[in-house]
């Protein structure tokens, strides 16, 4: 909640004063970002067998739909509450945990398992061609495997640590003021518990939350992963780090750039996937090609220019009317509000209540006020009746005051009596 309504100036207050503590933040992203298997020996031992049925999992008809132990769990009624307090209802708490902790099991192993296939010479791996781009076609994008981020416990990210661990510190995907899961794995796909456990398939989860580089939200020591150890005896080195110099080395500033540029990125890959054309918006596609190849011969009867006018317009109306292509989701969204007396309902997933605003003033002050429509400006320059200037306004309408709201979330108290 604090990001939504914060700037990282107001975080880095919050956290010096001990308002905030970096330690729950780190709690929480290692709760909702699992990066680790409740039982990594299960899935050392089935990894084999695991990536051989790999992708289409034929024998696994419980992936891809929720468990029965979920949807169907038994009511239990006011008059047998008190009699529930008991063992039994203990017990029945235990049997419920365990059947969630295997089939998160089940699902992280099978569908947020990172997987590249073994080359023909049985030790070496080769990452997807989905994994990889042009310029790096040997290696994965996703950094897989992720052998510098195993941690016993979460760890905050500043630029010593970047440094230690070899992180991106940089660009879109810097990793600087996130925090790092616990891990256990190198191959697992972070994702949401509760999601992967009730519909049982693959879940992806970016936050996008950074905490400014203080003291307070700096590590005192880590141990570096396996794979960076350099001890003879294959034992983890422990660190210990210099907060002061590495605090200085960074600006809020610095942070903000980089989150506005990952954001970005994020935008269009999910942007991207949501905007996939369908079938339908293919045939469509080919409908609206044949209106655009008529004869139009007949349309130069009164001259060129009428003509080019014409069709101009006409070309306009058949955007209009049979370019629309909705995709699958903004299709069945669509459906499900058909009914809907709110006509914003239908055009987006409604997390959020919604109000008229009368948006076409707003856009008309706009061109009253740059010249390119005629009518009564209002926003102008304050002088003085006599001096020869422009008359000023004491009181603006509504589409004025619109570019001047606050930023205060409750307006309640603003508003007074009206």
């Amino acid at each position: 909640m604090c990001h939504q309504f914060k700037t990282l100036a107001e975080l880095a207050e919050d956290l010096r004063q001990g308002f905030l503590s970096v330690d729950t933040f780190k709690t929480f992203v290692s709760a909702a970002r699992c990066a680790s298997y409740p039982d990594l020996e299960l899935f050392n031992r089935s990894r084999e067998a695991i990536e051989r049925s790999w992708p289409s999992y034929v024998n696994e008809p419980a992936l891809s739909r929720p468990p029965a132990w979920a949807l169907f769990a038994p009511a239990i009624h006011k008059t047998d509450f008190m009699s529930t307090l008991d063992s039994d209802w203990l017990q029945d708490g235990l049997d419920w945990q365990k059947k969630y902790s295997v089939r998160l099991q089940d699902t992280l192993m099978r569908m947020n398992h990172h997987i590249h296939p073994l080359k023909a010479n049985g030790k070496d791996r080769r990452p997807l061609s989905s994994c990889t781009s042009k310029a790096k076609p040997n290696s994965c994008k996703g950094d897989f495997p992720l052998d510098n981020q195993l941690c016993d416990y979460p760890i905050f990210v500043c630029t010593c640590i970047a440094q230690k661990l070899e992180l991106c510190s940089t660009g879109p995907r810097s990793l600087l003021g996130c925090v790092l899961p616990k891990r256990n794995c190198p191959w697992l796909n972070a994702g949401p518990t509760a999601w992967i456990a009730f519909t049982g398939d693959n879940g992806d989860l970016k936050l996008p939350h950074k905490l400014p580089i203080l003291p307070e939200t700096h590590e005192t020591s880590i141990s570096l992963p396996p794979l960076l150890c350099d001890d003879l005896g294959g034992q983890r080195r422990l660190y210990s780090l210099d907060s002061k110099s590495c605090c200085a080395g960074i600006s809020n500033l610095h942070l903000v750039y980089q989150l506005q540029a990952a954001q970005a990125v994020a935008a269009g890959y999910f942007g991207g996937y949501s905007a996939k054309m369908q079938d339908i918006g293919g045939k469509e596609t080919v409908a609206l090609q044949a209106c655009f190849n008529r004869s139009l011969a007949s349309k130069f009867i009164n001259g060129l220019g009428t003509s080019y006018t014409s069709c101009s317009r006409r070309l306009l109306r058949d955007l209009e009317s049979k370019s629309l292509a909705r995709t699958s989701l903004e299709g069945a969204n669509l459906c499900k509000h058909a009914d809907n007396p709110d006509v914003l309902a239908a055009e987006c997933v409604m997390t959020f209540a919604t109000v008229n605003f009368p948006g076409h003033q707003l856009l008309a002050r706009e061109e009253i006020e740059n010249g390119s429509r005629s009518g009564k400006a209002l926003i102008g320059a304050v002088h003085h009746r006599n001096c020869g200037g422009r008359a000023s306004y004491k009181e603006a309408p509504l589409d004025l005051l619109y570019g001047f709201r606050g930023k205060k979330y409750n307006v309640a108290p603003f508003l007074g009596d009206c």
